[in-house]
């Protein structure tokens, strides 16, 4: 495939965004694979790292995604990949999986197939093993009340376990998870931790294959994960000009306060050295 190939599989893929720039930087790289250049709105993608087309394509899909968040104002953090990302990410994926646009390897490649089937049976038994503790913990609990002894106390000094693993095994047991078909340990404990009319909509997206980001997105921040939907705000380059120069002053200010704590050690060590409370020789560092 080449560049303008690329480009046309992705606006195939029906998201609703501004225009973007896709080019093949034509060399290898050993840091990564793509990157996004917001103020340009440009997807450069390092061609001759891929063996394929299809990794290829999922490291232009990576690359769109990151265009979708910028542009629509969703991504307000200082990391480049928040949950928004990974679920805005996952959903195009599956929209590309379904449009032949992209090949999900673990589900064509028999051998990804077989050694992921391995891996999802051993995380169901961890969750049958999460079912029997939380059992095993009800009934202490019940005993604790009995003897008037403190549940809280054998969780934190004997089982040496946290109170929300606790809390997450526990809620295992209610009905609401006995006909959930779960993958692992941690959906179950995501989905435990919901509570209210969110819990329905979370075990729904369990049942619907949906991964822990995507849960979360929808459920705890209530976004529309579905890229297709633009619920977002256009970006314009003035508002991501704004955003940088912003960006700037926090990375001065954090700067500021640092030079302030370095020279209150700096004083804490030479009054120390004065009274002769340190007999060690502290050396410059030279930059």
């Amino acid at each position: 495939m080449n560049q303008d190939q690329v480009k046309e599989a992705l606006l195939s893929l029906g998201v609703s965004t501004v225009d973007f720039t896709l080019l093949f930087s034509g060399k290898a790289s050993k840091k990564v694979n793509g990157l996004y250049k917001p103020l340009t709105r440009e997807i450069i993608i390092h061609n001759k790292n891929f063996e394929n087309d299809n990794a290829l394509m999922f490291t232009a899909i990576h690359e769109l995604v990151h265009h979708i968040a910028m542009t629509r104002n969703l991504v307000n953090t200082r990391t480049a990949h928040p949950i928004a990302f990974w679920a805005l990410f996952h959903s195009l994926l599956e929209i590309a999986a379904k449009q032949g646009i992209y090949s999900d390897p673990f589900a064509v490649d028999e051998s990804l197939k077989a050694q992921g089937q391995e891996i999802l049976a051993i995380l169901a038994e961890q969750v049958a093993v999460q079912k029997r503790l939380g059992a095993a913990l009800l009934a202490m609990q019940a005993l604790c009340e009995k003897k008037g002894a403190r549940y809280e106390d054998f969780l934190d000094r004997h089982a040496r376990i946290s109170r929300t693993e606790a809390k997450a095994s526990v809620s295992s047991q209610y009905e609401l998870f006995s006909e959930t078909v779960t993958v692992s340990p941690q959906v179950v404990s995501l989905a435990a931790s919901i509570t209210g009319d969110g819990q329905a909509e979370a075990l729904r997206m369990v049942a619907d294959g949906c991964s822990l980001q995507q849960i979360k997105a929808v459920v705890r921040q209530k976004m529309v994960i579905d890229p297709r939907v633009d619920h977002g705000e256009e970006k314009t380059i003035e508002d991501q000009v704004r955003g940088l120069e912003k960006k700037i002053q926090r990375m001065k200010a954090t700067k500021e306060t640092l030079g302030h704590e370095i020279e209150a050690i700096q004083l804490e060590i030479d009054r120390l050295l004065n009274q002769g409370r340190l007999d060690f020789h502290v050396e410059e560092s030279v930059a």
